[in-house]
């Protein structure tokens, strides 16, 4: 039941600061890291 609601409350942050417009900080691109998805054009 935690983990559920956990993933539950994680996506609602997710899709809240997308609808904001809210980005990355670029933590991952200061240390040099790969992403781990791609956006898709499609």
């Amino acid at each position: 039941m935690e983990l559920t609601a956990f993933i539950a409350l994680a996506n609602l942050y997710t899709r809240t600061n997308t609808a904001f417009g809210i980005e990355s900080q670029g933590f991952a691109a200061a240390c040099d890291l790969k992403p781990l998805a791609v956006a898709s054009t499609a």
